[in-house]
C-alpha cells in the first residue's frame, strides 16, 4: 500500500516539472557575451490547437514596439529581436544583447522582454554569433524560458568558453 502512494507522489511531481516550460507569462533576460551576436530570434510555441494570442513587450523601452500576434500548435512563431525602428537588430547593443564590456557592474533596467499569452506557451531565445566561416555563425547559443514556476529560483548558468 505504502509502495502505491509512493509511486502516486512521485508520478505527480514527474508530470508536473514535465509541463513547467508551459506559462502564460515569460521573462526573458538580457543575455551578455565578449562576441558580438549575429542572428537573435524569440521562437514561441504550444501544445495547444487552437489559437493563442501573445504579445512582447521590451522592458523598460517604451520606444519600442510592442510585438503581437497569434500561436497555435500547427504556427509557431519565430520573431527576429527589432530595433526602435522595426528593421532587424544584429549589433552588439540590442534590446537582447550587451555586450560585457558594457556591463560596468550595473544593474541592467531597460533591457529583456515579457512576453505575455492568453492561454499556456513556450519560449525560447536563439542567438547566433556575428562571427562567421565559409560554413556559417561559428557559434549559437539558446535559452529556454521557465515562465511564472521558475520565478524566486535561483538558476545556474553553463556554457562553452568559445577562444578564437
Amino acid at each position: 500500500m505504502k509502495f502505491k502512494h509512493l509511486l502516486l507522489i512521485f508520478s505527480i511531481f514527474f508530470f508536473a516539472s514535465t509541463y513547467s516550460q508551459l506559462s502564460k507569462k515569460h521573462y526573458i533576460p538580457p543575455l551578455t557575451s565578449g562576441d558580438n551576436f549575429g542572428d537573435q530570434f524569440i521562437y514561441i510555441s504550444t501544445p495547444k490547437n487552437n489559437n493563442i494570442n501573445y504579445k512582447i513587450t521590451a522592458v523598460g523601452r517604451p520606444d519600442l514596439t510592442i510585438y503581437s500576434g497569434v500561436v497555435s500548435n500547427s504556427t509557431p512563431v519565430e520573431q527576429a529581436v527589432l530595433d526602435e525602428n522595426g528593421n532587424i537588430d544584429i549589433d552588439n547593443n540590442t534590446q537582447l544583447h550587451i555586450n560585457r564590456t558594457n556591463l560596468n557592474g550595473n544593474k541592467i533596467t531597460d533591457r529583456g522582454f515579457i512576453i505575455e499569452a492568453s492561454d499556456d506557451i513556450y519560449v525560447s531565445i536563439r542567438v547566433s554569433s556575428s562571427f562567421t566561416n565559409s560554413n556559417g555563425p561559428i557559434h549559437g547559443g539558446a535559452l529556454v524560458s521557465k515562465g511564472n514556476s521558475a520565478l524566486g529560483t535561483e538558476f545556474r548558468l553553463g556554457g562553452l568558453y568559445n577562444e578564437p
